[in-house]
C-alpha cells in the first residue's frame, strides 16, 4: 500500500461522523449521543441487576408490597436518568483543533483512550467517546468536538483537518451563542 492510500483510508470519513459533526458544529447532541450518553449507566445497572432476574418473582410472591416495590425501582431508574440527562444537557460543547501525538495508540488498540494534544502541547485523554471509531494518523491535524464533564472529557465527533469538507464543520453561528447561555 502507498502512502497516499493510507492518507486517504485515514482521512475518510464515515456517514455517521457527518452526521454528527453537522449537528455537533451547531453546539448540539446527536439523538444516537443522547441516547448512549444517558443510557451508558443503565447498562451497567441491569447487567450488575440480572440476578435479580431470579431471586425477585419469589421474593415478590411472598410480599404484598412486591408490586409497589417493582414500581419504585423502576420510578427510581428513571430518576436517574432524568437527572443524568438534565446534566449533559447543560454542558456545552467545545470545539478545538487538536494534534494526534507521536504516540498515539495504533487503531486496533481501541480500548485505549483517544488521546490528542492542542497546539499549546496540552494532552486531552478522550476515556469515553461518542463518535465512531477513528483512525488517527500520527501528527495529523484534526477538528473535534467534545463535552467536558468535570476532569473528564468526552469525544464527541472528530475529523482531519485537512479534509476538503473540514471547513462545512467548522463551528456555525448559532454555536458561538449556545455555548455562551452554557457557561454562565
Amino acid at each position: 500500500m502507498t502512502d497516499s492510500t493510507n492518507i486517504e483510508r485515514a482521512n475518510r470519513v464515515v456517514p455517521q461522523m457527518r452526521e454528527r459533526l453537522q449537528v455537533n458544529r451547531s453546539g448540539k447532541l446527536t439523538v444516537s449521543q443522547w441516547t448512549d450518553i444517558v443510557s451508558q449507566p443503565l447498562v451497567s445497572l441491569l447487567i450488575l441487576m440480572t440476578p435479580l432476574v431470579f431471586i425477585l418473582p419469589r421474593f415478590i410472591l411472598l410480599l404484598r408490597a412486591g408490586w409497589w416495590m417493582a414500581v419504585g425501582g423502576i420510578a427510581i431508574v428513571m430518576l436517574m436518568l432524568v437527572f443524568r440527562a438534565y446534566r449533559y444537557a447543560r454542558l456545552p460543547v467545545h470545539f478545538a483543533h487538536l494534534q494526534a501525538p507521536d504516540n498515539s495508540a495504533p487503531f486496533w488498540m481501541f480500548w485505549k483512550p483517544v488521546t490528542l494534544q492542542t497546539p499549546e502541547g496540552e494532552r486531552i485523554s478522550f476515556k469515553q467517546r461518542l463518535s465512531p471509531p477513528v483512525q488517527l494518523r500520527r501528527n495529523q491535524q484534526y477538528i473535534a468536538y467534545y463535552l467536558k464533564d468535570g476532569d473528564d472529557y468526552v469525544l464527541l465527533s472528530l475529523a482531519a483537518a485537512d479534509h476538503p469538507d473540514a471547513s462545512r464543520w467548522h463551528p456555525d453561528a448559532g454555536f458561538a451563542a449556545r455555548f455562551k447561555r452554557r457557561t454562565r
